[in-house]
């Protein structure tokens, strides 16, 4: 999972390295705010149905039954594709409209079905990407849902390159964004089916009734009950995460590429915070339902204290080179971006060195709570940011998503301690006992 991630990431920063150079900095732009819009519907399209099927599958995998496991993924696969072709098509038939009334310059201009394409792409790819984190299947997760979509994407890129020697439009990249995510999503599906099939062939507890603590639940009754806080939450914290690129692009049009390319070097820390929770998740589940919450409390210091140390390894670098890393990586003209980067920096760290509460919250069934908390810091980000990106143009909106962060992860920390009694930040004591603990038990396993 370690290494997948990162060769994402590292495949996602060399792909927008090689835009920068082959694409103008117009069609850079187009393509980071059509990228933004369709992340922001596929959050949409999925309804909030890849947390709590993180957990259902965790469950019935731990009772050992795969059917249960394969009906949930049926169910939850079913809504999400569901509504993302719902929300695709009505995109795609009201964008004329949207542009018309919303939108101040022709950004997608006449690319919204490619949009649409990605958007039914990415919420099956992502969907089937938390089931098969829920089944611990993290290698399997890591290949289709970390690298099958960035390598295809950069294969399709590079093949459109070599058929022209012009530079690249804005509906080139859409086009082969499109067709990534869709071979991707089709991939992972098929992977999980047959996997599981196999699975559910050799268990004997197929039938629900055969599995002892087996919860009967109506067919989607419980994933749309426990869904529709969470797709709240996350529809929220999504605007407060990607909306800045949309104030850069209200308020301070011409830098929307190079702050895009800011936001893209700055998301490091929240691949090394993603990588942690699709290891831990299924414990945290496991731990909370056991009753062992000092042992919860102690895993989830140890990850965030060691996910803080390898975050910082990436972010002090760039944070002191910034001017540096945008002019050879990108070119001389993205180096206005480095303020940018380094409060975007700042801001990402934030949910690193809290452990990631607001998803252990989401995890262990508080939806709702999560739901007010990311509502108070989207009205952060609605209450500063205008007024900051008016003043100071792409800084001020990188000042505003900070703000809201702090909120949001202050918020979530205190949440996670009342109700469960915990403390989940980075905290440097907790990963020095879990390094002694670690040496200790490899000296008795020597000795």
């Amino acid at each position: 999972m370690f290494v997948a991630r990162l060769t994402s990431a590292a495949l996602k920063l060399a792909t927008l390295a090689i835009l920068a150079r082959w694409a103008a900095r117009e069609d850079i732009g187009v393509y980071l705010l059509a990228l933004s819009a369709a992340g922001f519907l596929a959050v949409c399209g999925m309804v909030g149905a890849d947390l709590p099927t993180i957990r259902r599958v965790a469950g019935a995998f731990t009772r050992g039954d795969a059917g249960a496991a394969l009906r949930e993924f049926h169910r939850a696969l079913g809504l999400a594709l569901g509504a993302s072709l719902i929300v695709a098509v009505a995109f795609w038939a009201l964008f004329p409209a949207i542009e018309t009334h919303l939108l101040t310059t022709p950004w997608f201009g006449s690319n919204a079905h490619w949009v649409a394409v990605c958007v039914v792409g990415t919420a099956c790819l992502a969907l089937c990407t938390c089931a098969l984190q829920g089944a611990k299947q993290i290698a399997r997760s890591a290949v289709f849902g970390n690298l099958l979509f960035p390598a295809l994407f950069l294969g399709l890129v590079a093949l459109q390159r070599a058929q022209q020697t012009e530079q690249l439009a804005a509906s080139q990249l859409l086009r082969s964004l499109a067709f990534a995510s869709l071979a991707s999503a089709v991939c992972a599906v098929l992977v999980v089916e047959l996997g599981w099939r196999a699975r559910r062939s050799a268990s004997p507890l197929s039938p629900p009734e055969a599995v002892p603590g087996a919860e009967p639940r109506p067919a989607t009754g419980w994933l749309i009950f426990e869904s529709l806080p969470l797709l709240g939450a996350q529809l929220l914290a999504y605007g407060i995460t990607q909306g800045d690129l949309w104030l850069v692009g209200e308020f301070d049009h011409g830098a929307v590429a190079t702050y895009g390319v800011a936001t893209r070097l700055a998301f490091v820390p929240g691949v090394v915070l993603g990588i942690s929770a699709a290891v831990v998740g299924p414990l945290v589940v496991e731990y909370h339902t056991s009753g062992r919450l000092p042992a919860l409390e102690r895993l989830l210091q140890r990850v965030a204290c060691v996910a803080s140390i390898l975050a910082l390894c990436y972010c002090v670098p760039v944070l002191v080179f910034a001017e540096a890393v945008l002019s050879r990586g990108f070119g001389p003209e993205f180096v206005l971006g480095a303020p940018m980067l380094r409060v975007l920096l700042v801001a990402q760290l934030l949910p690193v060195l809290s452990g990631g509460a607001m998803r252990i919250l989401i995890l262990l069934g508080h939806q709702a709570l999560a739901l007010k908390i990311t509502a108070l810091g989207g009205l952060v980000f609605l209450t500063l940011g205008p007024v900051l990106c008016w003043r100071w143009g792409g800084v001020g909106a990188a000042l505003t998503l900070a703000a809201s962060q702090l909120c949001l992860c202050g918020l979530s920390l205190a949440a996670v301690r009342r109700e469960f009694g915990v403390w989940v930040w980075a905290s440097p004591m907790g990963g020095l006992r879990g390094l002694a603990e670690l040496q200790a038990a490899s000296r008795r396993r020597h000795s």
